[in-house]
């Protein structure tokens, strides 16, 4: 009896003719598609032919750069070959006590310009703070010992004097005149003397006022706002605009993690104010009026009565025996010009004040209610 399969089932072919079947179409199909693969599939080049050997690299055509640069680029190079020297290094040298009780020495490094002939160098107080020696090296890497001519550290700036100096002095530009988008151009020692002299590039960002002290012992500190990289180091070098000219001293940049590109310099005309008094008189004299104020729109909001005028200083309360006192000043005017300067808030007043010195003749317009008055005093001197 022949073996019989499920009614479910199919016979199966066997392996060995499966396999056969397909090796056949195979062959079949290679000698069909022959002719249109193989010119494209494999070389025709017999192996070891020259022709069968790899193209060689091709070169890459370089030029010399010989053209012309940018005014930009030529205009940063001469702001760096011309300022570049009046840059110095300024080494604090200083004692501290380590926690087992141990004293050493121990050197801190920040920048500075020199601005004179005298051989005068303005540096950022902060640099030379607790100094036991100052050390200023110029740009051909020579050594100074430097004498501490002066500081004032509300506006973080000091004074130092080398000797024997062949050093050019910086160019001093107007900061009053600084535009928003301007070229700037910091150069200083980031980390100290390896790095010393790095150029940095940006623009001016802002002009920024803000407020200090109380009482009739409140200033205004003025700083220019740059995206030009300042780091430690940089501290009490220069920022320059593009001819060159002095428009700032570097002193500080946030350093929140969030941030980046804010750094800020003490303006030209500040710096420039600051190191004639110090130079001068071996201290800072500010102008002093004796009085305390606020915004007019501050003050409507806090002031019930009526205030007729729109800008200007709401005088709040006058020393008796100050300058401004003994014009005649009283609580309630308010002040809308000094000289030929409108006063338009208490921003202004200060700056006013700040770019004074004491004994400038001052004349003053008020209004008293609905009165226009004038006065007519000297500055006085800010007690300390």
């Amino acid at each position: 009896m022949n073996p019989r399969y499920g009614a479910s089932q199919s016979p199966r072919p066997s392996h060995f003719i499966v396999a056969l079947l397909g090796a056949v179409l195979g062959v079949m199909l290679t000698l069909v598609m022959a002719p249109y693969v193989m010119p494209y599939a494999f070389s025709q080049v017999p192996m070891g032919s020259p022709e069968a050997q790899e193209p060689p690299p091709s070169e890459v055509e370089t030029l010399p750069y010989d053209g012309p640069m940018s005014d930009l680029e030529e205009s940063v190079k001469g702001v760096v070959r011309e300022a570049g020297p009046s840059i110095v290094a300024v080494i604090n040298r200083r004692t501290v006590t380590d926690m087992w009780g141990r004293t050493h020495t121990q050197d801190g490094q920040g920048s500075g310009v020199v601005i004179d002939a005298d051989g005068h160098v303005v540096t950022n107080y902060h640099v030379i703070e607790n100094a036991k020696q100052v050390i200023v090296e110029d740009s051909e890497g020579r050594e100074y010992e430097a004498l501490i001519v002066g500081t004032d550290p509300a506006t973080d700036l000091a004074v130092l004097r080398i000797h024997d100096s062949a050093l050019e002095p910086v160019v001093f530009g107007d900061s009053d005149q600084i535009e928003i988008g301007q070229l700037a151009i910091a150069i200083g020692n980031p980390l100290g003397r390896e790095f010393a002299r790095s150029v940095t590039m940006g623009i001016v960002s802002g002009v920024r006022a803000t407020m200090y002290g109380q009482g009739s012992h409140q200033r205004v500190f003025e700083l220019v706002q740059t995206d030009a990289s300042i780091n430690p180091g940089n501290s009490g070098g220069a920022l320059l605009d593009s001819r060159g000219r002095l428009i700032g001293i570097n002193t500080l940049k946030f350093a929140a993690s969030e941030v980046e590109g804010m750094g800020f310099a003490i303006p030209s005309n500040t710096a420039n104010r600051i190191v004639q008094e110090i130079v001068e008189h071996g201290a800072v004299r500010r102008a002093w009026m004796g009085m305390t104020g606020m915004s007019v729109e501050d003050a409507r909001t806090r002031i019930e009565e009526e205030i007729v005028v729109d800008e200007g200083v709401f005088v709040d309360s006058v020393l008796p025996d100050s300058p401004s006192g003994r014009a005649g000043l009283q609580a309630g005017d308010v002040i809308i010009r000094m000289n030929e300067t409108d006063i338009l808030d208490m921003v202004g007043l200060l700056k006013f004040l700040e770019a004074s010195v004491p004994g400038d003749a001052v004349v003053m317009d008020v209004v008293r209610g609905g009165e226009h008055l004038v006065m007519e005093f000297a500055l006085g001197t800010m007690p300390q």
